[in-house]
């Protein structure tokens, strides 16, 4: 719903003033630079100069402390992630074994390393085993995640044979990066129940004999029922999300989103205990996925928000795949630039549209997933029918990733008043396999069309879609105004690249506008909340290739703030003694 009202305090703010100097740039166009803001019960109060700043206090007889600890530093809105899956990041990195083709950072800043030919992964993927069977586990399901094959550099083929040689005497699911495909070995197609009945688009054959590939939740899920991916208890849960929320304030991030919460199920009450825990360092925005939910069910968890914990919007999965995965529907008839078939959508027009209309009748904004161009055109076609049906002038319907979207489909967007969260971090890991792989060396230049959607007038954000890939904020600013994969260092589509200043307002002001709380967070302005990321170096004046090794000094979230590089200080201090 977008009638925007300021949430009530999910935690008492401290009630004394402070005045704190820095550079401010503050993602408020009236306003777009300080060197002071004051911030008191939780929000700011007051943005300008010092000298103004002291005249405000003095005429409201305010006492105040001065706090000057920010002085040389670059003070931005806290970043906000419009689409993740903080849970199953968190869950994933603390219980599971990570089997992936990008390196990641775990708890206590562990590496966890790529795997990129078939000798590293076997012997990460032995390393597992053995500590599962040392474990006495042997015969209980081993949980892997991060697999993506076009990332492997000789070209293994991840499938039921390949993690057969490497255990077979326990059922494995190995899930892909994106979530939307997973391998299974041998012994869990058994225990899953799987078989050649099952539709191939999803439960992959080849030459009548299943490859152990199985696509999108529905299917996935069988695995999860039969006992694979278990999420532990809610103790584990807790202490899985308090560390992720550690990691993520770490890189500035303010608020979080669980874009798809309830599957495998429904986490809201947890949710609403770290809600009230101080330890835990983030807002969170869920958007309840639907159908999974009723009404009354959506309606409480509404009445239920409050500025720590709000769930104003709802999330609809089932549509398409991934790019990566070669599940992603195309335009009709066209096929991946080698040469395999469109991937297919989950259901049909009318069980889509059953799923969804409740939700927008009752005036929730709707985030579809939505990845390739055959996609957009049928989520469009559906939120046309929703609002000739039932208009809901005020609704931000929202295609999730929408990675291929043409210009054209962005004007019809703006007739119904569609937004869209590109993703951010796609191209710099994927770049090269769209360009030879998924979509050729033409269209990877238009995937993720970040200057488009600008001159187009599109509200949009960018994301990291953690577990898909790792949440960090500065990173995919870089993603987005450099448009560089990572592996080769080429470059796909430079017109597309945004500036510094639309990538800082994508990663604050631009989320927060998806989030349907642009009122409450995403500038640095007064009355807003006081949300804040305190930056070593400035964004918008560093050569956009230095962005992404930007160091986050503290994080500020309501006022409370949390000093990250004081070790480092010390050690320089030391240095210099």
């Amino acid at each position: 719903m977008t009638t925007q009202t300021f949430l009530k305090p999910g935690l008492a703010y401290s009630e004394d003033a402070v005045l704190y100097t820095g550079n401010f740039v503050t993602v408020n166009e009236t306003q777009p630079v300080a060197s002071a803001v004051v911030v008191k019960d939780g929000k700011i109060t007051f943005v300008g100069t010092v000298e103004q700043a002291e005249t405000f206090l003095a005429n409201e007889s305010i006492s105040y402390t001065l706090n000057e600890e920010f002085k040389g530093k670059t003070i931005v809105p806290g970043f906000i992630e419009a689409h993740m899956h903080p849970l199953g990041a968190a869950l994933f990195t603390a219980r599971f074994g990570y089997g992936g083709q990008i390196e990641r950072t775990a708890g206590g800043g562990q590496i966890l390393p790529a795997s990129v030919t078939k000798e590293e992964l076997v012997a990460t993927l032995t390393k597992f085993v053995t500590a599962h069977d040392e474990a006495g586990k042997q015969g209980e399901w081993l949980n892997l995640w991060g697999l993506d094959p076009l990332l492997m550099t000789d070209g293994t083929i991840v499938d039921r044979d390949f993690l057969d040689t490497i255990c077979p005497d326990s059922p494995i699911l190995f899930m892909h990066a994106s979530c939307h495909v997973s391998v299974v070995n041998t012994l869990a197609i058994e225990k899953a129940g799987y078989s050649t009945d099952d539709n191939p688009a999803f439960v992959f054959q080849k030459e009548g004999r299943l490859t152990g590939e199985v696509a999108e939740m529905p299917d996935i899920l069988r695995s999860i029922q039969a006992g694979a991916f278990d999420l532990g208890t809610p103790e584990d849960a807790v202490a899985a999300m308090i560390a992720y929320a550690d990691s993520t304030s770490r890189l500035g991030v303010t608020t979080m989103s669980d874009c798809g919460m309830g599957v495998p199920q429904n986490p809201y009450p947890l949710y609403q205990a770290l809600s009230q825990m101080p330890i835990f360092k983030s807002r969170l925005s869920a958007y309840p996925l639907v159908p999974n939910f009723k009404a009354e069910e959506l309606a409480e968890f509404k009445a239920a928000s409050n500025d720590r914990l709000f769930a104003n919007k709802v999330k609809y999965l089932n549509t398409d795949g991934s790019i990566q995965g070669f599940t992603a529907a195309l335009k009709e008839g066209e096929k991946y630039f080698n040469g395999k078939e469109s991937g297919h959508f989950q259901y049909s027009d009318e069980k889509m549209l059953e799923d969804v209309f409740y939700a927008h009748k009752l005036g929730y904004s709707i985030s579809f997933h939505c990845n390739g161009e055959g996609c957009t055109d049928k989520l469009l076609d559906l939120i046309e029918k929703m609002q000739t049906e039932c208009p809901q002038p005020h609704a931000r319907h929202c295609l999730e990733h929408n990675q291929m979207v043409t210009p054209e489909q962005m004007d019809r967007m703006n007739k119904l008043g569609v937004v869209h969260n590109l993703f951010g971090t796609h191209i710099p890991f994927w770049g090269d396999v769209h360009a030879t792989q998924t979509v050729g060396p033409d269209r990877v230049k238009t995937l993720n069309p970040f200057q488009t959607s600008v001159k187009k007038g599109v509200p949009f954000s960018i994301h990291c879609d953690d577990v898909v890939t790792q949440v960090n904020p500065l990173f995919m600013m870089w993603g987005a105004m450099n448009r560089q994969c990572v592996f080769s260092g080429n470059v796909y589509g430079e017109e597309e690249c945004l500036t510094a200043e639309q990538a800082l307002h994508a990663v604050t002001m631009g989320a927060a506008y998806l989030m349907e709380q642009e009122h409450m967070i995403g500038s640095i302005e007064v009355g807003k909340l006081a949300d804040m990321a305190i930056l070593d170096q400035n964004p918008l004046e560093v050569d956009k290739q230095d962005v992404k090794n930007i160091a986050v000094h503290a994080t500020m979230l309501g006022g409370d703030v949390t000093v990250h590089a004081v070790e480092k200080n010390k050690e320089a201090e030391l240095e210099t003694a």
